[in-house]
C-alpha cells in the first residue's frame, strides 16, 4: 500500500466515523424528542383522552422507526387504556395482544402483565370469567418476577386485585369484590408518603364505593365521601370523580332528594363530556330517566331513555365484534376441549340473535350517516334536513341524537352558553334551528300552537333576546 492509498483509506474512514457520529447524535436527539412528546401526551391523557389518543399513531410510528421498544410498549398500553375507557372491547383485545407480544419479546414483566389484565377485561365483559381469571393469574405471576421494590410493580399488583374485583362484580358477587378492594386498601396504608398514599386510596375508595352501590347505599356514600376528602389537588377531573358523583346521585335518588341527585348526575356527565370517558354511561342515563319519570318530566325522561338505548346498542356491537375476535383467538389454541368451543359458540349465537333483533328493532331510528350524503360547508344538506324533519314528524325518539350528529357545533355551543337548559328545551331549540314554524312544531310535537308560543316566549326571556331581534335569527347565530 502506497502513501496516497493510505491517505484515501484514512479519509474515507474518517468520513464514515463522522457520519456515524452525526447519525448517532441525531438518533439520540430524536429519542429525547420522543420521550418529551410522550411525557406531554401522558399529561394530556389525564385531561382529555380523545386528544391524547389522536397523537398515538404518530408516536407509535416514531417509536418503531427508532426501534425504541420501551416507548412502543408505553404507547400500546395507552391505546389499551383508551379502548378500555371507551368500552370498545373489540379494539382492546387487538391492542392487548400486540402489547403482550412486544413486551414478551423484550422480557418486560410489567407491560406483559398489563397486557394480560386488559385481556382479562375483554373476557370478563364477554362473560368468560374462567379465561379472565387465567389471565389475571398470569399477570400476577409475571409481576412476582419483576422488581418487588418498584412502586410501579406495587401499583400493578393492586390493579390486578382490582380486576379480580371487577370479575366478581360481573359474576354478581359484590361482597367478594369488596374483599379484594379492601385488601388493596390495606396494602395501600403501608405507603409512607402521605400524598402518594392519598392519591392511591382516592382511587380505591372510589372503586369500593361503586361496589357498595349493589350492597348498601349508605356504605357507598361513606366511601365516596372518603375518596372525595383525600382527592389530590392536582388531580384532573377523571373517571374516579365521575364514579363518586354517580354514587352521590344514586344516594340522593334513594333518599328521594331528586334535585341533589340530578345535580350530581349532571356533574358526572359534564366531566364525561370534557374528558371523553364513556365507561358505564348507563349508570347515569338510567337513573336520570327514572328521576325525570318520577318528576313527571316526560320529555327529559324520554331523552335519557333514548340515550340509554343508543349506548346499549353501541356496547352490544362492540361486544359482538370482540366475541368474534375471542373465538378466533381461542380456536388457534390446540389444547381447548370440544365442549369449550360449543359453549363459546352458543354464547356467540345468542348474542348474535339478540343483536339481529335489536338492530332490526332500532333500524328505523338509527343515526343518520352524514358521510352517505354530501354535506355543504355551510351546514347539512337539504336531504339531511328533510330526514331530521321526518324523524320529528314520526315522533321518533332518535331525533335529537341525529340532530346532534348533523349540527355538532350548535349543540355544543348552546350547552356552553346555557348549561342550565333542560333536554326538552334543547330539543325545542333544535326545531327552531331547523326553521320550523310555530304551526309545524305544534303539529310534529302534538301540542297547541299557544303552547309553542309560550315556549318561545320563555326562551326569549331566558336567553335575554332583545325584542327587535327575531328568535330564529338569534338561534341560528349560536
Amino acid at each position: 500500500m502506497n502513501f496516497s492509498q493510505a491517505i484515501k483509506i484514512l479519509f474515507f474512514s474518517g468520513c464514515f466515523l463522522l457520519l456515524s457520529g452525526v447519525m448517532l447524535g441525531q438518533n439520540k436527539n430524536a429519542a429525547k424528542e420522543l420521550d418529551r412528546r410522550l411525557d406531554e401526551n401522558a399529561k394530556l391523557y389525564r385531561n382529555n383522552i380523545d386528544q391524547a389518543f389522536q397523537q398515538l399513531p404518530e408516536l407509535l410510528r416514531l417509536s418503531k422507526t427508532l426501534n425504541d421498544g420501551k416507548a412502543e410498549m408505553k404507547i400500546l398500553d395507552r391505546k389499551c387504556r383508551y379502548f378500555y375507557s371507551k368500552n370498545l372491547t373489540d379494539s382492546l383485545i387487538v391492542e392487548a395482544e400486540k402489547l403482550k407480544k412486544v413486551s414478551a419479546n423484550l422480557q418486560d414483566y410489567y407491560f406483559e402483565s398489563m397486557a394480560h389484565v386488559y385481556l382479562a377485561e375483554t373476557y370478563s365483559i364477554n362473560n368468560l370469567p374462567d379465561l379472565a381469571i387465567t389471565n389475571l393469574n398470569n399477570a400476577y405471576e409475571l409481576l412476582e418476577k419483576a422488581d418487588q421494590k418498584s412502586e410501579k410493580v406495587f401499583f400493578a399488583k393492586a390493579n390486578v386485585l382490582s380486576s379480580f374485583a371487577n370479575i366478581y362484580l360481573d359474576k354478581k358477587q359484590p361482597k367478594e369484590a369488596a374483599k379484594k378492594i379492601l385488601q388493596v386498601i390495606e396494602n395501600g396504608n403501608q405507603i409512607e408518603d402521605e400524598d402518594k398514599r392519598n392519591a392511591f386510596q382516592y382511587l380505591n375508595y372510589s372503586n369500593i364505593a361503586n361496589i357498595y352501590l349493589q350492597v348498601d347505599i349508605d356504605s357507598a356514600k361513606m366511601f365516596a365521601d372518603k375518596s372525595f376528602a383525600i382527592r389530590p389537588q392536582q388531580e384532573a377531573d377523571n373517571r374516579n370523580l365521575i364514579t363518586n358523583y354517580t354514587v352521590f346521585g344514586n344516594y340522593f335518588e334513594k333518599k328521594e332528594d331528586f334535585k341533589s341527585a340530578i345535580y350530581y348526575f349532571h356533574k358526572a356527565l359534564k366531566i364525561n363530556k370534557s374528558n371523553g370517558t364513556d365507561l358505564n354511561l348507563n349508570e347515569i342515563y338510567l337513573p336520570l330517566q327514572r328521576i325525570y319519570s318520577a318528576l313527571n318530566q316526560k320529555d327529559s325522561a324520554e331523552f335519557y331513555h333514548t340515550k340509554a338505548e343508543t349506548y346499549d346498542l353501541k356496547i352490544m356491537n362492540s361486544k359482538y365484534n370482540s366475541l368474534q375476535k375471542v373465538l378466533s383467538k381461542e380456536k388457534d389454541q390446540q389444547n381447548k376441549s370440544p365442549m369449550y368451543f360449543l359453549y363459546i359458540t352458543l354464547g356467540m349465537g345468542i348474542l348474535s340473535a339478540f343483536g339481529i333483533y335489536y338492530f332490526t328493532k332500532k333500524r328505523k331510528s338509527a343515526p343518520i350517516h352524514l358521510g352517505e350524503t354530501k354535506q355543504e360547508k355551510t351546514g347539512p344538506s337539504t336531504e339531511i334536513i328533510q330526514q331530521l324533519i321526518e324523524l320529528l314528524e314520526k315522533n321518533d325518539p332518535s331525533f335529537l341524537i341525529n340532530f346532534e350528529i348533523a349540527f355538532p357545533d350548535f349543540i355544543s355551543n348552546l350547552s356552553k352558553k346555557y348549561p342550565e337548559l333542560q333536554p326538552s328545551e334543547r330539543e325545542f331549540c333544535a326545531m327552531l334551528k331547523l326553521k320550523l314554524s310555530t304551526k309545524e312544531i305544534a303539529k310534529y310535537t302534538f301540542i297547541e300552537t299557544r303552547t309553542v308560543q309560550n315556549k318561545k316566549y320563555r326562551l326569549r326571556k331566558k336567553f335575554e333576546i332583545p325584542q327587535e331581534v327575531d328568535i330564529y335569527y338569534y338561534i341560528d347565530q349560536i
